[in-house]
C-alpha cells in the first residue's frame, strides 16, 4: 500500500523552497546529502483542516555522487619498475567522480608517480563505447591486474574479483574486454526524504519518510532538473494545527537509508503543502 493522496487538494496551499547552498555547515552534513532549515516564523496549517499532503514539485540535484571512495579506490598492478623488474603496486585512486576517460588518465598519472617504467605503458584502461564496457590493454609480457584485493575498483570497471593478464611474449599486446558493463553511473535514482511527513511513500515493505524519487538521468557532473508532471501527494496530517519551526530534507540511494556523498555540491527542493 502506498500512502499518498491522489486527488487534488483545493482549500489552501503554499510552496517552500529548501536550498542547501544557503545553509551553514552546522545545519548540513559534510557530504551535503542532508540539511535543516530553521524558520523564525513557524509553518502553520489551520487547525480546521482535516487533511494535509506534501508533494515534491521540483528538485535540482547534481549528478556528482562520488563513484570512487575509500571502499573501491585500489587498482593493483604487476608491472615493470624503473629497473624493468616486474613488481606489485597498489595504486590508490583519489576519491571523486570519474568517467572512463578521467579514470584512465588518473591511472596513467599514478603509474608515472610511482616510477613505473613507462617507455611502453604496460597497462592501459580504455573504453569500448559501443558495448559500454572497459578494456584493459596489456602491452608488456607478464603484467597483471589483481582485482582480488580489499577495496578493489573492479566492480565499477565491470571486472570480476580475480587476476587478469600474465600473458606470454607471443600473446602481447592483448586487449581484454570486461565481462560486465561499467558502472560509472552508480545510481539510477535518488530518494528525497523530509521531516514534513511521518511515514511517506512505502519503499518495498518499509517507510523512510520518502516523499519523492528523482531519476539521475543527467550526465556525470551535470545537474538533474526534476519537475514531475504528476507528483505523489504524501499524507502529512501531523502538520495540522502544529507549529513547525524546522524542516529537514535528505537524499538517499535506492535502499532508502544510505546517504550519498554529493562531491561538494548542494541540492535544492521545492515542496508544496496542501490542505482542506
Amino acid at each position: 500500500m502506498v500512502k499518498h493522496k491522489p486527488s487534488k487538494m483545493s482549500e489552501g496551499q503554499f510552496d517552500i523552497i529548501m536550498s542547501g547552498a544557503q545553509i551553514t555547515d552546522g545545519d548540513k552534513t559534510a557530504i551535503k546529502s542532508r540539511f535543516t532549515v530553521r524558520y523564525p516564523q513557524p509553518i502553520r496549517i489551520p487547525d480546521t483542516a482535516t487533511e494535509c499532503v506534501v508533494s515534491v514539485q521540483a528538485a535540482n540535484i547534481w549528478n556528482s555522487v562520488r563513484n570512487i571512495t575509500a571502499t573501491n579506490n585500489v587498482f593493483r598492478v604487476y608491472v615493470p619498475n624503473a629497473s624493468n623488474q616486474l613488481t606489485w603496486y597498489s595504486l590508490l585512486l583519489t576519491p571523486g567522480l570519474y568517467d572512463i576517460d578521467s579514470f584512465a588518465s588518473h591511472v596513467t598519472l599514478l603509474m608515472q608517480n610511482e616510477g613505473i617504467l613507462m617507455s611502453t605503458q604496460p597497462i592501459t584502461v580504455a573504453a569500448n563505447y559501443a558495448s559500454g564496457k572497459v578494456v584493459l590493454k596489456f602491452a608488456v609480457t607478464g603484467v597483471k591486474v589483481d582485482f582480488t584485493v580489499a577495496n578493489s575498483c573492479n566492480a565499477i570497471l565491470g571486472f570480476n574479483a580475480q587476476e587478469y593478464g600474465g600473458y606470454a611474449a607471443n600473446q602481447t599486446p592483448q586487449n581484454l574486454e570486461a565481462p560486465l558493463s561499467a558502472k560509472f553511473n552508480q545510481y539510477d535514482s535518488l530518494q528525497i526524504h523530509a521531516s514534513l511527513v511521518d511515514e511517506g511513500l512505502l519503499l518495498n515493505d518499509k517507510y523512510y519518510q520518502t516523499v519523492g524519487q528523482v531519476p539521475m538521468n543527467a550526465g556525470i557532473g551535470q545537474i538533474v532538473y526534476f519537475s514531475p508532471y504528476n507528483p505523489s501527494r504524501v499524507y502529512a496530517n501531523r502538520l495540522v494545527a502544529s507549529k513547525l519551526d524546522r524542516v529537514s530534507v535528505w537524499l538517499t540511494t535506492q535502499d532508502g537509508v544510505t546517504e550519498p556523498d554529493l562531491g561538494g555540491e548542494d541540492f535544492s527542493v521545492r515542496f508544496r503543502i496542501e490542505w482542506r
